[in-house]
């Protein structure tokens, strides 16, 4: 809040001029330091959860072996029992109707024990279809002429499930929580499979053992391979703003399963390397713990920063606050596809200043709920989609109606989609990487400048950095083709250029003009296992209202990660 003093009128004048070129410059930014900080945190947690669930979705191992085979009866020759009808008993999983269809074109009035054994296959095959895989039927007694053939499905059970290596810092209680004891089923043992898997320090495979008594099932979990829990990562760049310093560094550590829950933790840690009264700092965590179908996600950043107005001894300023709860429930999976939905609560608060007096329409406190479904598929390469759909809401002291009659809405509805697509080519001498990315956005309402969707960015269309443009209705499509060159350079160094072309479309709101702009970009990559090294030339093409010769010139992007 700003101080109670007096101050002279020189002093307000340069205040409230300077108050003025703030906000006219953050009309799409709403303060860059804080948009940029926010969207990449985002965007890194998005890009994590993706990686999560691709882990799952790629994992190699073989299918689990069955510790049964199907049952059959000896064969004698020429050998036919007349026959009054079937009955089945111990099926409760799936019931006759699920059986019937599988079951009535193998039924003849006198069955031979060719025919009888093709019955038993049939059953353990619709069984197997079904995801049960340790389910066997057997032949209650001999079949005996004018008679019923009597077929008793012990459909089993799971007796324990265990780890080969007990000191492992996992869960089976989180991973399994409703397996033990009852038939075991494929897209059970799969999902938690899957749960084990997403940590990076582990590749684990499960192999099926017959129990102590008939009908029940050991699971054994083995390690394929062990990696080590904890990740380090940093990077620098200079992708950084103007205002506070374009060189930034960034450190992160991680940890697999901190409390041996199959959770995982992240602390990062960013900052400008600019020295002076100018920077910009950022402090995030991230901490995921999953429990059968079900995966939690929390995250905290919060980020300060300070700026010298151009030209002016004015200084801007400001913290924010960024938290995240998030809710996601895988709902079908196969070899080719994951399909989950996701929940998650946002808050935000921002506090932006210029010198000592706080900007309210620069400051806003909101609250979102976002739901939306996740869609991986492996068909002709790697596809990603996302739908969702974000509420504003008055909760945890958000705001709750609009500043002014034409400020951004706090209680906005916005509407997001992504989709993904990375292919790669198959021939070894020519191995090529496309990469075409569409989002989208809309919202009926004015949006916050936080809300609304960035469309010149490094992270959207590239060539991008002195015009800020972002909207509450807005779409980018970002295409990039790489192919690494075929040298022979030691160490495993691989040398990929790569070129690209952006194509973006923005509108603040529905009574604003729509602008377009069209980007390019040319890069080179220098790569070995945990570290690359990146160049990129970014250049403008295409603004709306503004002639060739009048785009901001090209520049060059600088970034180096390093992974341990």
């Amino acid at each position: 809040m700003p101080r109670s003093r007096r101050i002279p009128f020189r002093t307000f004048a340069l205040v409230m001029a300077g108050a003025l070129l703030w906000v006219d410059q953050s009309a799409a930014a709403d303060g860059i330091p804080v948009m940029q900080h926010l969207r990449e945190q985002r965007l890194q947690q998005e890009q994590l959860e993706q990686f999560q669930r691709l882990r799952t979705l790629l994992r190699t191992d073989d299918a689990p072996t069955q510790p049964h085979t199907a049952p059959s009866i000896e064969q004698a020759p020429g050998a036919c029992w007349p026959l009054s009808g079937i009955r089945l008993a111990g099926n409760q999983q799936l019931s006759l109707a699920d059986l019937a269809p599988a079951l009535q074109p193998l039924i003849e009035p006198c069955m031979s024990p060719a025919q009888v054994n093709r019955l038993l296959k049939a059953i353990t095959q619709r069984y197997v279809d079904a995801g049960y895989l340790t389910s066997r039927p057997y032949l209650n007694s001999r079949p005996q002429a004018g008679g019923t053939l009597d077929i008793v499905i012990v459909e089993g059970f799971v007796e324990s499930i265990e780890l080969s290596n007990p000191d492992l810092p996992l869960s089976l209680r989180s991973a399994f929580p409703s397996l033990l004891g009852q038939p075991l089923r494929l897209d059970e043992l799969e999902q938690g499979m899957d749960q084990l898997n997403r940590l990076k320090a582990f590749d684990l495979v499960a192999d099926l053992l017959p129990g102590s008594v008939e009908g029940a099932t050991r699971v054994l979990i083995t390690p394929r391979q062990l990696g080590n829990r904890w990740h380090l990562g940093s990077n620098i760049d200079n992708r950084g703003s103007k205002a506070t310093g374009r060189q930034r560094l960034g450190l992160g550590v991680g940890l697999d399963s901190p409390l041996e829950l199959n959770d995982f933790m992240q602390l990062s840690v960013n900052s400008t390397l600019k020295t002076g009264s100018s920077y910009s700092r950022g402090y995030g965590l991230y901490y995921s713990i999953p429990y059968g179908p079900w995966h939690y996600a929390l995250s905290l950043n919060q980020l300060q920063y300070q700026a010298q107005l151009p030209g002016k001894r004015l200084y801007s300023s400001g913290q924010s606050a960024f938290f995240s709860l998030g809710l996601e429930r895988n709902l079908w999976r196969n070899q080719q596809g994951l399909l989950s939905t996701s929940w998650r609560l946002e808050h935000k608060r921002l506090d932006n200043r210029l010198a000592d007096y706080r900007l309210p329409l620069q400051s806003p406190t909101l609250t979102s709920l976002e739901a939306g479904l996740n869609l991986l598929w492996l068909d002709d390469g790697l596809w990603t989609a996302y739908l969702g759909l974000s509420q504003g809401l008055d909760w945890l002291g958000a705001d709750r109606t609009q500043r002014l009659r034409n400020s951004p809405q706090p209680q906005f509805r916005k509407y997001r989609a992504n989709l993904l697509h990375l292919r790669q080519g198959l021939d070894p001498d020519w191995p090529w990487r496309w990469q075409s990315e569409l989002n989208l956005q809309y919202s009926p309402d004015s949006l916050p400048a936080v809300e609304q969707q960035q469309v010149t960015d490094h992270t959207a269309v590239r060539g991008f950095r002195q015009q800020v443009v972002a909207g509450a209705s807005a779409a980018v499509w970002r295409n990039s083709l790489s192919q690494p060159l075929p040298l022979d350079l030691p160490h495993g160094l691989v040398l990929r250029p790569a070129l690209g072309v952006d194509l973006g479309w923005g509108k603040y709101d529905h009574g604003s003009t729509s602008q377009r702009l069209a980007g390019a970009y040319a890069g080179l990559e220098l790569s070995v296992p945990g570290s690359q090294l990146k160049l990129d030339y970014q250049r403008a093409l295409h603004a709306s209202g503004q002639r060739r010769q009048g785009l901001e010139p090209g520049f060059w992007l600088l970034e180096w990660v390093l992974n341990i």
